[in-house]
């Protein structure tokens, strides 16, 4: 079974959702630290005058050590319109934002408090749109995961029957291909460059939140693609 694990991040990119079309199963890690300019509270869209962050503000104050699962969106209600009327103002135009933008609204007014359940339900509405079948498994609801770093994602894979762990490219420095050869999982690497497609407000700009992908030209990327 081939298995990837990584953080719910708020609207991520599509390389992001290329690491769930490849895995069988695929692991929210929400129960590490939360670590500012990050991506799981921000992303970047396209603006009229170029790329622009989309930030979840959350609540720090005597809470320097939080996990992600425990962060709380700071003003809920102001901050989710606020970044709803930001995507609408940019993408209005788009071809397919009004076939998308209704779902996805919904979600940003649902209210929800919690930054790790926002980003999941965002990534699950994603996945569903663009036909990624792929299992969720929530980190934190795993029994007897013990260990942090590399050694972490070994016991996860072992926790989870993976036989094979699909990395994101930028870590492999960080790996320990030995452990995983240890413990019977083999390990590869996405290797995903972002496709250049038509965009508003000129010249492309590249990695940018999967809405813009969606929003310019559907959802049929993954549709057909192959898992190998």
């Amino acid at each position: 079974m081939k298995v990837a694990i990584h953080q719910p991040n708020f609207i991520p990119w599509l390389g992001y959702f290329n690491k769930i079309h490849l895995a069988d199963c695929f692991v929210f890690l929400d129960n590490v630290q939360f670590e500012k300019q990050d991506f799981g509270n921000r992303n970047r869209i396209k603006t009229p005058e170029g790329e622009k962050w989309l930030t979840l503000p959350i609540k720090i104050k005597g809470k320097s050590t939080q996990l992600i699962n425990e962060c709380e969106i700071h003003d809920t209600s102001k901050t989710l319109h606020k970044i709803t009327r930001m995507i609408e103002c940019n993408y209005r135009r788009a071809p397919y934002f009004s076939k998308y933008f209704l779902g996805l609204s919904e979600i940003l007014k649902s209210g929800d408090t919690q930054m790790v359940s926002l980003n999941m339900q965002i990534i699950d509405w994603a996945c569903d749109i663009f036909g990624i079948d792929t299992k969720f498994i929530v980190a934190s609801k795993l029994q007897g995961i013990t260990e942090s770093g590399n050694a972490r994602n070994v016991q996860i894979c072992k926790a989870v029957g993976a036989t094979e762990y699909i990395s994101g490219s930028g870590a492999r420095d960080y790996n320990d291909s030995d452990s995983f050869e240890r413990a019977g999982v083999k390990l590869v690497y996405s290797e995903f460059v972002s496709p250049e497609y038509s965009q508003c407000f000129g010249p492309f700009i590249p990695n940018l939140s999967f809405l813009d992908y969606l929003f310019n030209e559907g959802a049929d990327f993954f549709r057909g693609m192959s898992k190998i």
